[in-house]
């Protein structure tokens, strides 16, 4: 006996003027429905309907159709019945058939059909199984309405990937399947009570004041470290729209209401405080008006802030974690700083930014605008994470795929206006230097950081595998690895290339460490493990000429960034591209039998030395880095003077010829020299270090001169 289906309610396809702003479910009673009902507000629709359909789409469609019916006669297959859509009263009532794929083989493909809903018409033509099922996915990821003709299966599989879920305040969070919520589609159980001491103490001032970094900061030095942030930061670790970020400042700052609006989930002072941190750390002007210590002065006030913010995060709390995660790295406080990015990892969940968003852009609960900010927010933190699984040698948390439809990258927008660049600094004293504008490609270069990332996850991946169980398994994947980087580079556009060799042209910061960060990526697929002089020993000399040449590629990148750009002001990133270069160039001045790979390789060295030494006026972590190049280069001087003791009580070899190779003291004079002058022992002297006990140079006189050195009065 067959049951009877249940009838399942209709999507709303247009909310009130009220519930459309607060991004809230309208169930579109009459005369009011009932959010304006319990807010006291008039119910009204009076914005235009942006999701009309032109003639030309209507006639395209008609003639699809025309088409199917067709195809459907020729096949003797009975047309389905018609789904009719009955809109509120106002507007027109629209009737479609069941859409079909637009390619198959076989009359039994028919019987695959996919929404009629605008989302899923937007799909296009599906015509692989992982296209079918995004559709599907989509379709159903946006509420608890059944999709027509959807077999029971893929849509028990498609629950697994959970729904958006608008809350009370306006803002949407992801619920999984094991939630048990995810079939909702108003706001949750889960919006929390929180209580204040009274309204007086939930506003910003009061929690600075309470942490004891209050006062009012002067807009124009807000507005000149905010400009210095998106100008030398926020380039490559993209994590802020920019466009949107400042539109939403000007109305927030020129007394709009933002709360509970779109406008408060991209723009906060705890996100305004965690930018001027950075450009407290990218500027040489002084504020009398404000603490010496600035950017410990805005990070307080970051750390105070993000306390109000965590209980009712939003877009712009992800950032601000995002950003002042590499600003505590920046002071080398790696414990905070890891802590803040896995909390913006988690924090991108919870809001559902990895998930895509299109559907709601294209039936009208979302803006175009909104949709590019979740994107460049998410994808953002996931490179700034990636980042910081390198810097720390940790496996990265598995963000960017927790669902199966992940969130579009921002580089999917290339229809926007394009984007500029300027090499702003804002500091008087800067007089020698002209501020001029370039074209940044930013949709370009989110569409090959992204792919150099993904490689990298693969490779960190690769040394975490417990599958990996021997080097020759290891050097297998990293082999291909390798591969997969070289074809990375070929398909790189013309607006991302550039010429190490070419001392003239001009390319951007964030372009220049897009190169940097690829030549690491090659040192760690062919050299991954520098811990002791000789562990690559058994490499290939492929191998060893990729990560040598990688490493080059990085010193000459370095010396284009501070001919065009000064090391004063880049990038946090920059400094692990100079830290992996100089321990490369430190193990080849170490264990080269060649006087001339010995010279290049110091020579690198010292330019690696002093980027970082320049570099640390601004980050304490390449300060950092420098002493542990310090610490290094001593263990590695134990190590090879217990290897060389060990090889003179074995049987000296009639043809063991080292005659181009320098002497173990020349050798580590030299590096020694330079390590610490980049750490600033101007005082060092090699000489003083090196000098022989009092009885070896007497005795080394005597027998030369063979005069009592006494007697000279040399000892």
């Amino acid at each position: 006996m067959s049951t009877p289906s249940r009838r399942r309610s209709s999507l709303v396809t247009t909310a009130c003027d009220q519930c459309y702003r607060l991004k809230i479910r309208c169930d579109t009673a009459s005369p009011r429905c009932a959010s304006c009902e319990k807010l006291q507000q008039q119910c009204t629709y009076l914005r235009p309907d942006k999701r009309k359909v032109s003639r030309v789409d209507v006639s395209e469609l008609l003639e699809r159709i025309q088409f199917l019916e067709r195809l459907l006669r020729e096949n003797n297959i009975p047309f389905p019945p018609a789904t009719a859509f009955h809109s509120r009263s106002g507007q027109q009532d629209l009737t479609t058939d069941k859409f079909v794929p637009s390619s198959f083989s076989s009359p039994a493909a028919l019987s695959y059909s996919t929404s009629t809903s605008p989302a899923a018409l937007a799909v296009g033509p599906i015509e692989e199984s992982g296209d079918r099922e995004r559709a599907l996915i989509q379709g159903i990821d946006r509420g608890n309405s059944k999709v027509s003709g959807l077999d029971t299966e893929i849509e028990i599989l498609a629950k697994r990937t959970g729904s958006l879920q608008f809350t009370e305040d306006g803002q949407l969070k992801f619920f999984g399947a094991t939630s048990n919520v995810h079939f909702l589609r108003t706001a949750t159980p889960f919006q929390p009570d929180i209580h204040r001491w009274s309204d007086a103490d939930d506003v910003p001032e009061t929690w600075l004041q309470r942490a004891g970094v209050g006062g009012i900061v002067p807009r124009e030095v807000e507005d000149h470290l905010i400009k210095l942030y998106f100008t030398w930061e926020n380039p490559y670790s993209n994590v802020v729209h920019q466009d949107a970020f400042l539109d939403a400042r000007k109305q927030a700052l020129s007394g709009f209401p933002v709360k509970n609006t779109v406008i408060a989930s991209y723009y906060s002072e705890l996100l305004v405080n965690a930018m001027c941190s950075w450009g407290a750390i990218f500027t040489d002007r002084k504020f009398p008006e404000l603490p010496e210590r600035l950017h410990d002065f805005f990070v307080a006030r970051a750390r105070a802030l993000l306390e109000r913010d965590i209980d009712d995060p939003t877009i712009a709390t992800v950032q601000a974690l995002t950003i002042m995660s590499g600003s505590e790295a920046s002071r080398s406080r790696d414990s905070r700083g890891w802590l803040y990015d896995g909390m913006a990892s988690r924090l991108a969940v919870h809001l559902g930014l990895h998930l895509d968003v299109e559907p709601y852009v294209l039936s009208g609960e979302m803006t175009r605008q909104e949709a590019n900010v979740r994107s460049t927010a998410f994808w953002g933190s996931f490179v700034i994470d990636l980042a910081w699984s390198y810097y720390l040698g940790r496996r990265v948390m598995p963000v960017a795929h927790v669902n199966r439809i992940p969130a579009r990258t921002p580089s999917q927008d290339r229809n926007g206006p394009p984007h500029y660049w300027e090499n702003y600094t804002g500091d008087l004293t800067d007089t020698g230097t002209t501020v001029r504008r370039y074209v940044s490609p930013l949709a370009s270069m989110w569409d090959y950081q992204l792919k150099l990332c993904n490689i990298l996850e693969r490779l960190q991946n690769t040394f975490y595998d417990k599958k990996t169980g021997s080097i020759s398994q290891l050097r297998m994947h990293t082999t291909a690895i390798t591969w997969s980087l070289e074809k990375w580079m070929e398909e790189l556009p013309h607006e991302l290339m550039i010429d190490i060799d070419n001392e003239c042209a001009v390319y951007l910061p964030h372009i220049l460490l897009l190169h940097a960060q690829y030549h690491e990526a090659m040192i760690f697929a062919n050299h991954p493990f520098i811990t002791l002089p000789g562990a690559g020993a058994g490499q290939s000399p492929d191998s060893r000429r990729k990560y040598v040449d990688a490493a080059q590629a990085i010193t000459r990148i370095i010396g284009i960034y501070k001919r065009l750009w000064s090391l004063r002001r880049i990038n946090i990133q920059g400094i692990h591209h100079m830290f992996t270069a100089a321990m490369v160039h430190l193990y080849l001045s170490c264990t080269s039998e060649s006087s001339e790979v010995h010279a290049r390789a110091v020579s690198d060295l010292q330019t690696c030395c002093d980027a970082l030494q320049e570099a640390s006026k601004s980050h304490e972590l390449a300060a950092w880095q420098l002493r542990s190049l310090d610490r290094v280069c001593q263990v590695w001087y134990d190590w090879l003077e217990k290897d060389a003791q060990a090889t003179e009580k074995q049987p000296e070899n009639a043809t063991n010829s080292h005659v181009s190779s320098p002497e173990g003291p020349e050798r580590w004079a030299v590096i020694e020299l330079v390590i610490q002058k980049a750490l600033g022992n101007r005082d060092f002297s090699p000489v003083e270090e090196d000098k022989m006990p009092w009885m070896d140079t007497w005795m080394q006189m005597q027998a030369i001169s063979g005069v009592d050195p006494f007697s000279m009065g040399y000892a």
